[in-house]
């Protein structure tokens, strides 16, 4: 048969009759040469009018890719702008080189490469291509190696998982020759580069250099205030609200256009402002903005994935080829984002003193005492999770080395992920165990471990878990943490949370449960602190009665509960009830503490000054002198590092002072002072409560130059550390002007008192017993420069408020009273003043009082009566008062002193028929008269926490 010739046009086989065998070889047409194309951008997408260019980064990455067969890699967080900073290189490129070819390959997967490389072949024409046997890549790979096709860039985005490329394709009928893996058909040209984004470092180090790996982090604060700008041209808004958003979406750019995005949707009904309180609310409405898409929402980022979702790959990333990574990260997400310390996350000391050390090392601690083969496999393992992470840019670690950081939208990416995946209440429960047994009951020696773990407790603190023994070790946590914060002086947040966590305790575990007590003595504390002693007493009497009823009237945690009930009696001026308990529990804590135990000088030098307080001198001096010989005696047995040691340091000075030792008593306040400080830095509350006592000890010496001096520094101190309205503050105020008015600061003093007195008004109120004495003070400043008739006026004022307050026939009410005689004597108003004198003196008798101020007021009556001719009178009062002195205070007293005095003086006067200056008007002030004379020993340290608390908390598993 002949043979047919078959053109481009007919092709086929015909046969006529065939009884043997035969071969048929059918070719394909051959392919007509195709006019090859002019170099061209060959993206998806279009450039982006709302790009930010960062100027450094941008020609960072021009730079390296302009090497002859550069190979450069740019990585960061998903949504942290790699494909952008691409986008825009390309187009770069295609402007300062037009004759330069630019590919883009998105390089997820071996399927998305492929494809890649087939557009690319289609751009250029490559004759081959639709041959099915044919090896695509390869028809790629020559044509780019060849020379003579000009220069290019090849762009392979998306590359978060390089394993692909080691594999090897399946191509058709190609032999094992052809098999080789994807990565081998990446050129290497001396007239191209690549360039590839990745979320990882890791997907992209066996194909780049180490060095060409640019790591892409969130735009600072400038640029991500102009890609707002730009996102938002048509809304008005200010520059403090773009700032604010754009610091807490991390500045990074997927997570600001899309909250532009939902704002420029939405702005007849969202602002910026709007959006960023929704923003702070909750991680629940959180989650509701990031996971916004509706309609065009980000089609110039080459996404329509949310923040959220483009997170959420990488953690599926992770968890797919690094379980033990995508652990770490979810133990992570729970801690405070800024700042994870590493030991937290790898180790369990076994003591406090070392997990301080821990935390504070400059890397990782690895066991060099313990190196067994185990644990350093542990300690690899670790180190390849963490670097993992780093590598998928979801942590970084901080320049001292100590710790690592993660975005706040990656830590809440996490959570939400880990609730999809049901895993959520598990980690929050490693989380809540790791916490409990690193954070240790706040002492004076635990300060620093409390202050590096504390941003993590309150993280630990706004995750509140359902299983009960998870709870137990939560409430433990906030019990801890509101101690520390009582400690440190944050009343405001220390009772929110204490409250918070009673009444958390007292659902899950009853209110007999130890956690319970724990945490209502704290709650007493500090209501004690803020001075709504009701409430103390309310809660301190609960936790009294339930030791009681627990554990026996004899025990430790009973008797000091006790103590602090009657401290907090003291403080609200039930002197009676409050001596009554101290000396029922005075022997049998000596018993169970013994005589030398810090315990047991605090409870004594309660019980003494309540017995100066009510005059009952030889009492008070009784037991001052048992505290200062056991104070000698086990001075170098004692801790000098503890709470209560410290505490004491600040009674024993008055003491001391009481006695007229002013150098012990100096001594022993600067020693505190330098303890506290030490501890806790110059502006802690504690700190500034030891200098207020230096001051005071001044003031009581009549040193008023440096009480002056000492006092300014301590109101400066207290009112950048605690605000110019905290009581504490405003206190100082007032002693302040007191010692100015003592300096003859007339001015001054005024100033300050009124200030004091109308910002007391202002928080506490006109009725609150601080305003009402401070109003008493300023009656006395006035007294004392000769202004009689405004010191009457202020002192109606405060008699007027203490009535209001707590009625006239009161011990406070006394005091005005008196105060009120003496400026009705300084004007020469001797008649009101006698029948005020005689007033206080019937009052005393309706309340049994009989002290010192009683006392210093038959004084005065005396003088008055005497001013007023009543000489026979004022001879009885005077002689009155001297027996009682004796009886009461001891014949050795300064106070006698003055009234035989002027017993000596008027009788000489009588004998002599003559009256001296003395007997006629001016402010008596008879506290001038002594500097022992108006000796205030310490109130209850509003600082201080009942100890057995502290030990039970230590107790709780």
């Amino acid at each position: 048969m002949a043979n047919i010739a078959f053109g481009p046009g007919n092709r086929g086989l015909q046969v006529g009759g065939n009884n043997g065998q035969m071969d048929v070889h059918i070719h394909s047409a051959p392919e007509i040469p195709e006019t090859p194309p002019s170099p061209q951008l060959c993206i998806p997408f279009p450039p982006n009018s709302d790009f930010i260019d960062r100027v450094t980064l941008s020609n960072d990455i021009h730079q390296k890719a302009s090497r002859a067969a550069a190979r450069v890699a740019v990585v960061g967080l998903g949504g942290i702008g790699k494909t952008q900073l691409l986008i825009q290189y390309s187009y770069r490129v295609g402007s300062e080189s037009p004759k330069k070819w630019v590919f883009w390959i998105h390089a997820s997967d071996t399927i998305s490469f492929e494809r890649g490389y087939r557009d690319i072949a289609d751009r250029l024409k490559i004759v081959g291509r639709h041959d099915s046997s044919a090896n695509i890549f390869q028809l790629v790979h020559d044509w780019l190696v060849d020379e003579g096709n000009g220069k290019w860039v090849l762009i392979l985005d998306n590359m978060d998982d390089s394993r692909f490329l080691h594999e090897t394709p399946f191509i058709g009928k190609a032999g094992p020759a052809e098999a080789r893996p994807l990565l081998a058909y990446l050129p290497v040209s001396s007239h191209g580069s690549i360039l590839i984004s990745s979320r990882t470092s890791e997907a992209v180090s066996g194909i780049v250099n180490y060095g060409d790996i640019i790591t892409v982090a969130p735009m600072d604060l400038l640029h991500a205030t102009k890609l707002f700008r730009k996102k938002l041209e048509d809304v008005e808004t200010k520059d403090e609200d773009i700032q604010q958003l754009a610091a807490a979406l991390d500045c990074i750019p997927l997570a600001m256009a899309q909250a532009a995005s939902v704002i420029q949707q939405q702005k007849e009904r969202v602002s910026v402002r709007r959006y960023l309180e929704n923003f702070q609310k909750s991680v629940k409405k959180i989650a509701s903005l990031l996971e916004f898409e509706k309609g065009k929402l980000l089609q110039d980022w080459g996404t329509n994935q949310s923040i959220l979702s483009t997170l959420k790959i990488s953690f599926d990333q992770i968890r797919n080829s690094h379980s033990g990574a995508a652990d770490l990260l979810s133990l992570m997400s729970f801690f405070d984002y800024q700042h994870v310390q590493v030991a937290l996350l790898h180790m369990r000391p076994q003591n406090l003193s070392i997990a301080t050390r821990l935390l504070r090392v400059e890397k990782f601690p690895y066991h060099e005492d313990d190196d067994t083969s185990s644990q350093s496999s542990m300690d690899c393992e670790f180190e390849n999770n963490l670097q993992v992470l780093k590598d998928y840019s979801l942590i970084s670690i901080h320049v001292d080395g100590k710790s690592f950081k993660m975005h706040r939208l990656v830590q809440i990416a996490m959570q939400l992920w880990l609730k999809d995946q049901d895993q959520f209440e598990k980690w929050q429960g490693k989380f809540i165990e790791v916490i409990s047994h690193w954070f240790p009951t706040p002492r004076y020696h635990h300060h620093e471990l409390c202050s590096l773990l504390f941003s993590h407790v309150q993280c630990a603190m706004e995750q509140r878990p359902k299983e009960k023994i998870l709870l137990l070790k939560w409430s433990v946590i906030s019990t801890r943490a509101s101690l520390f914060l009582f400690l440190m002086g944050d009343t405001t947040k220390c009772i929110k949370i204490a409250l918070s966590s009673l009444e958390t305790v007292t659902d899950a575990m009853g209110p007999d449960h130890n956690m319970t007590i724990v945490q209502t003595s704290t709650v007493a504390s500090i209501y004690s602190q803020l001075g709504q002693l009701d409430l103390a007493e309310k809660f301190q009497e609960q936790v009294m009665c339930k030791f009681k009823e627990t554990h026996g009237q004899r025990h430790p945690s009973t008797l000091e509960s006790t103590f602090w009930l009657a401290s907090i009696h003291f403080a609200q001026g039930k002197h009676s009830e409050a001596k009554s308990t101290l000396e029922h529990i005075l022997k049998p804590s000596e018993q169970v503490f013994g005589r030398e135990d810090p315990f047991m000088l605090d409870l004594k030098c309660r019980l003494a000054s309540i017995y100066r307080a009510d005059g009952e001198i030889k009492e008070a001096q009784g037991l001052e002198m048992q505290v200062l010989k056991c104070h000698e005696e086990s001075l170098g047995s004692a801790d000098p590092n503890t709470f209560k040691t410290m505490r004491n340091f600040s009674s024993l000075a008055f003491i001391h002072q009481a006695h007229g030792r002013w150098e012990d008593a100096e001594s022993l306040r600067f020693r505190a002072l330098m303890r506290w400080e030490w501890a806790f830095g110059p502006e802690n509350p504690h700190t500034l409560t030891a200098m207020s006592d230096i001051a005071d000890g001044y003031m009581i010496e009549e040193r008023w130059e440096d009480a002056e001096c000492v006092q300014s520094a301590v109101f400066e101190s207290r009112k950048k550390a605690l605000g110019p309205e905290h009581l504490e503050t405003l206190l100082t105020m007032m002693k302040l002007a007191i010692c100015h008015s003592h300096r003859a600061r007339w001015d001054k003093a005024e100033a300050t008192a009124l200030k004091a007195i109308n910002l007391m008004k202002e928080v506490l109120g006109e009725q609150h017993p601080e305003t009402v004495s401070s109003l008493h003070c300023l009656a006395k400043i006035y007294a004392r420069q000769g202004r009689g008739k405004d010191a009457e006026v202020a002192g109606l004022q405060a008699l007027e408020s203490r009535a209001r307050l707590s009625g006239l026939e009161d011990k406070n009410s006394l005091s005005v009273f008196a105060s009120l005689g003496s400026f009705y004597y300084q004007q020469n108003k001797l008649e009101q003043s006698e029948a005020l004198h005689f007033q206080v003196m019937e009052m005393a008798k309706k309340l049994g009082l009989l002290n010192r101020n009683i006392l210093r007021n038959m004084q005065l009556h005396a003088k008055t009566l005497r001013a007023l001719s009543r000489f026979k009178e004022a001879d009885q009062r005077m002689t009155e008062c001297l027996a009682l002195q004796g009886e009461i205070l001891g014949h050795d007293d300064p106070d006698i002193m003055v009234s035989k005095s002027f017993l000596e003086c008027w009788r000489t006067e009588d004998m002599n028929g003559t009256q001296s200056e003395s007997s006629a008007g001016g402010y008596f002030d008879l506290s001038q008269i002594h500097r022992l004379w108006g000796l205030v020993f310490p109130e209850q340290s509003l600082m201080d926490l009942d100890p057995s608390v502290l030990t039970l908390l230590d107790q709780v598993p």
